[in-house]
């Protein structure tokens, strides 16, 4: 008995551990950077994005905005804000697009492309 409560206490410190290395991995968003509320839409962020205000308001990392997923609770919008690179076919070595997500207060979760 006391090795199954032994396995079985182990086994919930491990899960709560590796929910927390997630989150760290993932990525928290800047601590700076407002609670957004959940009547705030998708669009609307995806919209602010364009700006510098939003830009700076969700701590867009240094770059070329490309595109961005925002997501709200399972609720996405993908917004395209420049075109993605071409590649010409004559040179080696070509450089694509970078991806960074970033989640935020109230499930709120925006995935860049950055150039």
């Amino acid at each position: 008995m006391r090795r199954v409560f032994a396995v079985a206490a182990g086994l919930a410190a491990l899960g709560t551990a590796a929910t927390i290395g997630a989150t760290a991995a993932i990525g928290a968003g800047d601590p700076d950077v407002p609670a957004v509320t959940t009547a705030v839409t998708p669009q609307q962020i995806a919209d602010s994005l364009a700006t510098n205000a939003g830009r700076s308001l969700y701590d867009v990392p240094t770059g070329t905005l490309v595109s961005a997923t925002v997501c709200v609770a399972s609720n996405c919008v993908t917004k395209h804000y420049a075109a993605a690179p071409t590649c010409n076919p004559s040179v080696a070595t070509c450089i694509g697009t970078a991806m960074v997500a970033q989640k935020y207060a109230n499930a709120v979760t925006i995935t860049f492309e950055l150039v």
